[in-house]
């Protein structure tokens, strides 16, 4: 009885309509939802990988303005370093005509201490040794002028050199980043910036006179450094005098146009010889003077025209476009090739409509930083006078801002319209906008 039930339901299901036969329905939807899924992960990959080369085009861009930076900012360090030595030169020689001048004292000194017959017991032994000191101090005085003659004009052309190289040479550095450790996905990267429009750094020739002052006030420093409060006010304007009246007699660091000899005349400050003048043929020893009569001082330096120490441009403040740096590096071409196979995978084989697909590309292919560098000081902004006298310029990176689109606006020139005043306004807006 079982058995014959087993064979009639067997032939029964036989007898089914293929439509009717539900089996392995599953199956085919697992097919399409597998090729489905297919195309999701090879979006979901060619997504993945567009990101990553946006990440690694970014970190490019921000690695090559990073590197600017860091090179002009070495740059007005090693510019500020220059300037500082100078002031150093002219520090040593203020202090070597201020010790001159104090010799040239004590030798007058002396010397009428030794004329008087009350006082010769005294003036008279010191007045050997005193001269013999301002003789050699004077030699010395005399071989530093002449050092800081040579020397001064050397490092106002050193400056100016730095100044025009730095920026050359931090575009060289991006473009050999562009083209050696960022190359792929990278194919070539620029800098743009002011200093390179400029072919300089933000600096311009200063007074040579800025450098005595410099030195005037290393020296007053240098005294100054074992007391406090107002003894060290004190100390620090008598050798600020002390200094300007020794470069009025010994001669200025710079000089005065040339190489002059200062001379004081003494005559009516001495005694007379028995001929009631102290520049005829029988003077006394003490008289010390040239044919004039005049005692005779050092020699004024000769480098004042070429002996200029930097400072930053007048026209430039901390965070303007002449400390702003920016990098563009470019990638490399057909990047979106396999995005675009993927897209046609997913769209059965048939092209994709590519419209416009050239530009988007152009632009995903530039990926752009902006960095500056700056004078680090809490008040750097009332320390203008500063900036290149401490080597504190630092680097930093910012976000990027189109910022001056002001070649825009030029094309129209002072004509107007309206068509300048809706660009004027295009420009406004656009010198707003953060790009990254």
């Amino acid at each position: 009885m079982t058995l014959s039930f087993s064979r009639n339901a067997a032939e029964s299901s036989e007898r089914r309509s293929l439509t009717d036969d539900q089996r392995g329905a599953i199956m085919v939807m697992g097919i399409f939802m597998a090729m489905l899924m297919v195309g999701f992960i090879y979006y979901v990959s060619g997504l993945g990988q567009a990101v990553l080369f946006r990440e690694r085009m970014q970190d490019s861009s921000d690695a090559g303005a990073w590197a600017a930076a860091v090179i002009h900012a070495r740059g007005m360090n090693i510019i500020a370093f220059l300037n500082m030595l100078m002031g150093a030169i002219a520090a040593v020689l203020i202090a070597l005509k201020i010790i001159l001048l104090m010799c040239q004292i004590a030798s007058i000194v002396c010397k009428i201490l030794c004329a008087i017959p009350y006082t010769a017991y005294i003036g008279c032994p010191l007045e050997g040794p005193v001269d013999a000191l301002k003789e050699g101090v004077s030699e010395a005085h005399d071989a530093m002028q002449d050092f800081a003659d040579e020397v001064l004009p050397i490092l106002t052309k050193a400056e100016r050199a730095i100044a025009k190289a730095i920026p050359a040479l931090a575009e060289v550095k991006v473009v050999a980043m562009s083209l050696g450790v960022l190359k792929h996905p990278v194919s070539f990267g620029f800098m743009y910036s002011k200093t390179i429009r400029d072919f300089s750094l933000p600096v311009e020739d200063d007074e040579c006179s800025r450098i005595e002052e410099e030195g005037k006030a290393y020296i007053g420093d240098l005294i100054t450094r074992p007391f406090s409060g107002g003894m060290a006010a004190i100390l620090d304007k008598v050798m600020g005098a002390l200094g300007d009246v020794a470069m009025m007699i010994n001669g200025k660091v710079c000089g005065d146009g040339g190489s002059e000899t200062t001379n004081i005349d003494m005559s009516g400050m001495v005694d007379e010889n028995d001929n009631g003048e102290c520049d005829g043929d029988d003077e006394p020893d003490w008289c010390d003077t040239d044919e004039s009569g005049q005692i005779q001082g050092a020699q004024s330096g000769s480098a004042g025209d070429e002996t200029h120490p930097q400072k930053v441009k007048e026209d430039c403040n901390l965070g303007d476009k002449c400390f702003q740096l920016r990098v563009f590096m470019i990638a490399e071409d057909g990047w979106l090739t396999r995005g675009l196979k993927g897209a046609q995978l997913g769209n059965w084989g048939r092209s994709v409509d590519q419209s416009g697909m050239d530009t988007f590309e152009l632009l995903t292919r530039i990926s752009v930083a902006q960095s500056e560098f700056f004078y680090d000081e809490a008040d750097a902004h009332t320390l203008r006078d500063d900036w290149m006298w401490h080597m504190q310029w630092r680097a930093r990176m910012r976000r990027f801002s189109l910022g001056d689109v002001s070649m825009m606006t030029d094309a129209c020139g002072s004509s107007g319209g309206d068509i300048c005043d809706g660009l004027s306004t295009v420009t406004d807006i656009l010198e707003n906008v953060l790009v990254h």
